[in-house]
This record gives structure tokens, C-alpha cells and sequence, in this order.
């Protein structure tokens, strides 16, 4: 398959999809769009409609025109989780995935594919809770995003759970956003009351809807 390694320089893998990897000097990737990721100097994906991941500085994705995109996106995660073994630093790269798993999340809230945003948030969530424990505020966000996306699906009570455990969580660490983890929570409950209370299923699925629209307004 055209393999070599070479320990003394770094460690190269050359296959059929010219795939490289350095050890020493970071790692890289390059794939048939031209796919590159460095270890030390934080992780950059370039694709062919120019998607960037960036470790210090955040997440960035850019399309051509300045939007986020599926195949972008899919294509940074699946990279990421084919880095993951091979590098050293782990749990910098397993925090960068979480990011990563987060953005998506978000951009396939906004694309109103709410069962495969709670895929990435489920798994951003497990993340955030393994690396840097259930009092970080991103653990509260991503609780709250959860709830979001699974009271959108008409999982009520368990949007509930998810958003009764973001609010505790933000009250014990002062999280700064915690008035929106509060709307939400008021958000689910009376989409609950709703749902359970109201005889009429027009009237309920009005009324929902509406609550929901304020929500986003």
C-alpha cells in the first residue's frame, strides 16, 4: 500500500489517499482535498470549501461564502477522531473534538436537524463532562443546547431533565448566561402544561408553536 515509516525524522504513513503524518514536527494529514493538521501549533483542517479548526482560538468554519456545511464539518470530525490515536497531548485533542462536535451541534440546530444535533451534543456533552468535569459552564451549556433540541423533537419530559440539570448546575457555579438556561426552563414548562393539559391538539400545537417562536425571538 506504499507504507514507510521513519522513526528518527518522524513517522510517515503514505497510502493510497497520500496520507502523511509527522510525529516530531506535529502531525499532518493530507488527504485528496488537502487536508492538513498540526499538533503543536493547534489543529487547522483545510478542506476544499476552506474549513479552518483552530484549538487556542476557538472554532472557526468557513464555506466559500462564509457559512458552515455539512460536508465541511462531517469531514472535520471524522479527521479529528482518525488523529486521535496518534497523537500524544489526548485530552487537548479530545477537548478540540468537543468543540468541534459543539459548533456542529449548533449549525444542525439552525438547519432544524434537531435528531442529529443531539447526536453532537450528546457526544460534546460526554466529552465536556470526562475532561473538565460537570461544574464547567460549557457542561451547562451543552446541557441547555440538549434540552433545546429534544424539546424541539417533542421529547418534553426528557428536555426537562436536561434543562432542571443545566439550571443547577449554573446556580452552583454562577454561570453567567444563567437567566437564558431559566427561560428555557419556563419555555419547557409550559410547553409541557400544554401538551398534557390542553383537550384540543389544535390549540396546543398553536399555542406551542407560538411559545417557541417567542423563544427564538
Amino acid at each position: 500500500a506504499g507504507i514507510q515509516i521513519l522513526g528518527s525524522v518522524g513517522t510517515y504513513i503514505l497510502g493510497s489517499a497520500g496520507i502523511q503524518i509527522l510525529g516530531s514536527a506535529g502531525t499532518y494529514i493530507l488527504g485528496s482535498a488537502g487536508i492538513y493538521i498540526l499538533g503543536s501549533a493547534g489543529i487547522y483542517i483545510l478542506g476544499s470549501v476552506g474549513t479552518y479548526i483552530l484549538g487556542s482560538a476557538g472554532i472557526y468554519i468557513l464555506g466559500s461564502l462564509g457559512i458552515m456545511k455539512d460536508t465541511g464539518n462531517t469531514q472535520c470530525l471524522s479527521l479529528i477522531l482518525i488523529l486521535f490515536p496518534v497523537v500524544e497531548e489526548k485530552s487537548d485533542t479530545s477537548l478540540l473534538l468537543g468543540l468541534c462536535l459543539d459548533s456542529y451541534g449548533r449549525y444542525l440546530t439552525s438547519r432544524e436537524k434537531f435528531a442529529d444535533a443531539q447526536v453532537m451534543y450528546e457526544k460534546a456533552l460526554q466529552i465536556c463532562r470526562e475532561e473538565q468535569g460537570e461544574l464547567h459552564p460549557q457542561t451547562v451549556t451543552l446541557l441547555n443546547d440538549l434540552a433545546t433540541v429534544l424539546d424541539a423533537q417533542g421529547h418534553y419530559e426528557e428536555a426537562y431533565n436536561q434543562v432542571t440539570q443545566a439550571l443547577e448546575l449554573a446556580k452552583k457555579t454562577e454561570y453567567a448566561d444563567q437567566h437564558m438556561v431559566l427561560t428555557n426552563v419556563a419555555v419547557i414548562l409550559m410547553i409541557i402544561f400544554l401538551h398534557y393539559q390542553l383537550k384540543s391538539k389544535e390549540i396546543s400545537s398553536l399555542l406551542i408553536t407560538i411559545i417557541k417562536c417567542w423563544r427564538v425571538a
